[in-house]
């Protein structure tokens, strides 16, 4: 009689894995299963096989693991059929016995947090709120070149995806709005924990946040927390950071500052930033009310005066 195979199979496309005792997912080249879609963390997430038991676990990646489109939030114990999402790519679990091949034992059981909670924002978890393709910009590739500022201006009014406006949004986390490039529209989430309160940036694969237009160096530049302050320092980029406009080496930031890597603009928003925005939009609507309240006041008193000078002049 032949054992028990544990497969994943792809969503999009149909591709099959089969699982040994252990598999690695993330988007780091040594693991398992590299996730090459979305934003994935570097170790994202991971499924222990112990016989005809399956369990995923979230590694507290940023963008988070799904079951049957329910975000994990302690390791889950899978059955046949389960559709597991490590941020936006999905599989689906296969689990061929040999006694009822493509039978479907019950839905997910979830373990309760208590019993081994997995959070993004804990001490034990490393965030990494980052994207990669390792198609391009391997380390040891090629070098950056210097683009002059007529090109980067060019290149940063190319058309392509909405852009992530800033001002617009509420944030529960320092958040980089990216608005040009090839990553326009999309938002990098910094959540700090204490085993991470710094994040590279740069065109090579090992970056936290990685941009692979041409102008941004490899090792281009880093995000640093020292508990109270953001700090962005230039790391010899060819083609410069830019912080309102204005070329740095090295500058303390503020929520709303306008951020830029070589040819690509960011925005930078705090939650602190968001809450000033809200507060300010509930007092400009305050202040409307008033004004108007005041305007119907003072045209009341006006009408009762001429009434009273008429019938005055009238007597």
């Amino acid at each position: 009689m032949s054992e028990t195979r544990v497969l994943l199979r792809k969503v999009s496309d149909g591709s099959e894995i089969e699982l040994g005792d252990q598999l690695s997912i993330g988007r780091l080249p040594e693991c398992d299963l590299v996730l090459t879609e979305g934003h994935p963390s570097r170790k994202h997430a991971s499924i222990v096989v112990e016989g005809s038991s399956v369990t995923v676990e979230d590694l507290g990646s940023a963008n988070g693991t799904f079951v049957n489109g329910t975000r994990l939030t302690a390791p889950a114990t899978l059955a046949s059929g389960d559709r597991i999402s490590f941020d936006t790519e999905e599989y689906e679990l296969v689990i061929i016995r040999p006694e009822a091949a493509g039978g479907q034992a019950e839905k997910t059981m979830l373990r309760t947090p208590e019993a081994a909670a997995v959070d993004a924002t804990s001490s034990s978890s490393r965030v990494s709120p980052a994207w990669i393709d390792p198609s391009k910009h391997a380390p040891g590739g090629p070098k950056t070149e210097f683009i002059d500022a007529a090109k980067i201006q060019e290149m940063m009014q190319a058309p392509g995806l909405p852009k992530a406006d800033a001002s617009t949004e509420s944030v529960d986390a320092p958040t980089l709005f990216v608005s040009s490039g090839k990553k326009n529209g999309t938002r990098v989430v910094l959540r700090t924990s204490e085993q991470q309160g710094e994040w590279t940036v740069g065109s090579d694969a090992d970056r936290d946040i990685r941009f692979e237009d041409e102008g941004v160096s490899g090792v281009h530049a880093k995000f640093a927390f020292d508990g109270q302050r953001w700090r962005l320092s230039d790391q010899m980029s060819a083609n410069g950071t830019y912080v309102n406009g204005k070329r740095s080496n090295m500058s303390y930031l503020s929520s709303g500052d306008r951020i830029r890597f070589g040819p690509v603009e960011c925005s930078f928003q705090t939650p602190q930033q968001s809450a000033r925005v809200k507060r300010r939009s509930t007092a400009r609507k305050r202040s409307g009310t008033t004004r108007n309240l005041l305007f119907v006041a003072a045209a009341f008193a006006v009408t009762l005066a001429v009434l009273y000078v008429y019938m005055y002049l009238w007597r």
